[in-house]
Parts: C-alpha cells; sequence; structure tokens
C-alpha cells in the first residue's frame, strides 16, 4: 500500500484519468478527496462505492473554491 496513510487530492475526478485514478490510489490505501467541476458527474462517482474517497464540487480556476476543496482534504 504505497498510499497508505496519505490524502491525495485529485482534479477532474468524474472522467478519464482523474477517474482512474481516484480508484487506484484509494486502492493503494490513500483517502481521496475528488475534485471535479460537474456536480452530477461526481455523484456517479460517490456511488461507485470507494469507502475512502470523498467528492467536492470545485472549479479549479476559482481560488476560493480550490481553497475550500483542499481544507476538505486536510480536515
Amino acid at each position: 500500500m504505497r498510499f497508505k496513510d496519505q490524502v491525495v487530492i485529485v482534479t477532474g475526478a468524474a472522467h478519464g484519468i482523474g477517474f482512474a485514478t481516484v480508484g487506484l490510489v484509494a486502492a493503494e490505501g490513500a483517502a481521496v478527496v475528488a475534485v471535479d467541476r460537474s456536480a452530477p458527474d461526481l455523484l456517479a462517482l460517490a456511488q461507485a462505492g470507494h469507502p475512502r474517497v470523498a467528492v467536492v464540487q470545485a472549479d479549479c480556476l476559482a481560488e476560493a473554491e480550490v481553497q475550500r476543496a483542499v481544507g476538505q482534504a486536510v480536515a
């Protein structure tokens, strides 16, 4: 478990490489904060059944939203 006891923030988490990364790092022991700007797609990710994954809707072009996502990651 390469990521045991670590928190990983994945942006673009609802699709493609981001979605795959969420599953991989969670399987390696990480607590994952999955960030994407699409609420419906994040809901699908949340329902995928990864117990160590928290989803956060945020647009990474907006500094305040990024700060909120990081705040949830360190909480």
